[in-house]
């Protein structure tokens, strides 16, 4: 069963002739031409970049033969057979909707070739039934949609996924070429759609994670009333707009989504509702409706949305934190398709995060899911670039987008438009300011509250501080610049994403991971008159910048720089790639790579 070699029309002529397109998007043509030369490729494309034209396309330029497509998703099968058909390329799927007898008549029609396409579910995909198939099929490619579904490090982990490498192990004929497709993947989530699915030297189209018509908003809320009054703000701002489109409102528990809708529709908002606890006849209908524009807003949980393609979607907005920055990306990334401004916010609450954890904590991959969300909760703390810090997460470099809550100078902390009588201050955290907060937590842990830090560092005169004489520490009014409801706000972000802990309830005192607590008596007062040293400085500095790199890398902080080398970087200091050179444990790697920066950071201690 050789690969086919006549085509009936070219990629252009059937781009125009079925899909009615005048050219491809970025990165389409690369990897559609990757396929048609049987060369494995993998597509990581954000959301709206034209992914399912990578696997259409190619099946209709065949003389005969048939794509598999591996998916998800029911609905997402049902939808895309249905436009198919609709534009004359004969299409059929096989998953637990049907009764046997239909999903028997898909494969059969696979095997007969008189389909292009055959839809079907990972689950009915590895089964030993179809498995003992495939070699009776004509096939020209599967394609693998939703790839990200293989990694335990994706967003949305099922292990059936990782069974799909079985498919090539039965081939017969090893030249069938294989397509990854995903919108988010990280070069961890990337390694595993490549092993598990046992590509061959594939081809990466990688298309660019930057939106430039999508703003992206956050906003600190300490009450469910300030958060209603954001929302409505938020909605009311795009539907007073000239630029007229839908709204996707996302929560993350079915509850929640209730409530809201109700509070929409209270408020003389009419929203549709949309969760998987709804039949599937209700889900239907009320798809159609949003689609149909007979109510523009939609209030769902994420069950809303892989697949969907509204491209007139004016505002995403999360009104719970999601569980990982992949599926923020790929859920907010459903706004502004047309390449018309939108906006993606976020409404951050406290509590939420606690419901975020104990919805992570019934899974049974809640370990990965953990670290995941970690990394959601470091979006919270960002303090340049809100795309940026997107695009730095899935491995791109960009340059500030220029029109974030970030950029813009609002680092969504102002809630005077919400509540005129109270306003967060804005501050601008640096690495140097969070290490501080970060050396005094170290220096007393366990001791005190996050109130009697901030006052430590504040340089406070308040009762607290004088009666345990903390005004001789060494951190004493270090901080004393910052005002006080943005340090209390900050160190509330830390607790948020594991970075402080703290021990017990009624008076939670603060602690660092890895610092052991000190066990003092509560009438014993510490007296610190030491002076934070050039060298600490240094070295603090040099490690946020090793921290920064192991992050970005998702590598072990040691295997960037360990922190032995990093010490003796702080107490040589060396002013040339030269002296960096002869310091023990830097290596020739290191050099190459961090040189510059080390010597830039040293250059302002010397």
């Amino acid at each position: 069963m050789n690969f086919p070699e006549s085509k009936l029309l070219s990629s252009k002529e059937i781009l125009k002739n079925y899909f009615k397109l005048e050219g491809f998007r970025e990165g389409q043509k690369e990897a559609i031409d990757s396929i048609l030369s049987s060369k494995d490729t993998l597509c990581i494309m954000p959301t709206g970049g034209g992914k399912s034209l990578i696997y259409q396309l190619p099946a209709v330029s065949f003389s005969d033969g048939v794509t598999l497509v591996i998916s998800p998703l029911i609905s997402l099968m049902k939808d895309q057979v249905e436009y198919l058909q609709s534009i004359g390329i004969q299409a059929m799927f096989s998953n637990s909707s049907q009764d046997e007898l239909e999903q028997l008549k898909a494969i059969s029609s696979a095997v007969t070739g008189k389909i292009k396409l055959l839809y079907i579910s990972p689950e009915r995909a590895t089964s030993s039934y179809f498995l003992s198939m495939i070699n009776k099929m004509k096939i020209n490619l599967i394609a693998v949609d939703e790839a990200h579904c293989i990694s335990q490090w994706g967003n949305d982990f099922r292990p059936e996924y990782k069974e799909l490498g079985k498919l090539r192990e039965k081939l017969e004929n090893k030249k069938i070429p294989f397509a990854a497709l995903t919108a988010t993947a990280t070069e961890k989530v990337k390694k595993d759609i490549i092993n598990s699915l046992n590509l061959s030297n594939p081809l990466i189209v990688k298309k660019s994670f930057y939106r430039k018509n999508l703003d992206f908003k956050l906003f600190f809320s300490e009450t469910e009333n300030e958060k209603e009054k954001i929302l409505l703000r938020e909605i009311e701002e795009v539907l007073n707009s000239k630029l007229t489109g839908r709204i996707i409102v996302y929560c993350a528990t079915r509850k929640k989504t209730e409530e809201v809708c109700k509070f929409l529709n209270e408020n003389g908002i009419k929203a549709g509702l949309y969760h998987a606890g709804k039949t599937d006849k209700i889900r239907e209908k009320v798809q159609n409706s949003y689609s149909m524009g007979k109510h523009k807003i939609l209030v769902a949980t994420n069950a809303f949305g892989m697949g969907v393609d509204f491209p007139d979607v004016r505002l995403v907005l999360h009104y719970q934190t999601p569980a990982s920055v992949e599926s923020y990306y790929q859920e907010a990334g459903r706004a502004g398709r047309d390449g018309k401004k939108s906006s993606c916010v976020l409404i951050y609450k406290k509590s939420d995060v606690h419901t975020q954890n104990f919805i992570i904590r019934k899974e049974k991959n809640y370990k990965g899911m953990e670290t995941l969300f970690s990394f959601m909760q470091e979006y919270f703390l960002e303090q340049n670039c809100r795309q940026k810090f997107l695009c730095n997460y899935f491995g791109e470099e960009i340059e500030k987008c220029g029109h974030c809550d970030l950029c813009e100078g609002s680092n969504g902390i102002d809630l005077s438009l919400v509540n005129a009588e109270k306003k967060i201050k804005i501050h601008s955290w640096t690495e140097e300011e969070l290490g501080i907060i970060r050396e005094c937590i170290i220096e007393y842990p366990g001791m005190f509250g996050k109130r009697v830090i901030t006052g430590i560092l504040r340089g406070s005169k308040s009762k607290d501080i004088l009666k345990r004489k903390l005004e001789k520490s060494k951190f004493y009014g270090v901080l004393k610049n910052i005002p006080e409801d943005a340090m209390l706000h900050q160190i509330d972000l830390l607790i948020n994403s594991n970075k402080i802990l703290i021990k017990g309830l009624k008076f939670p005192k603060l602690y660092i991971p890895g610092f052991k607590e000190k066990l003092v008596k509560k009438e014993k007062f510490i007296t610190i008159q030491t002076k934070i040293t050039p060298e600490k400085n240094l070295l603090r500095d040099l490690k946020n910048f090793r921290d920064r790199e192991a992050r970005k890398l998702k590598w072990k902080k040691f295997m960037v720089i360990q922190n032995a080398v990093l010490s003796r970087i702080a107490k040589q200091k060396p002013e040339s790639i030269d002296e960096l050179s002869s310091i023990k444990g830097i290596g020739e790697n290191r050099i190459q790579k961090y040189s510059e920066e080390i010597l830039r950071i040293v250059s302002k201690y010397i």
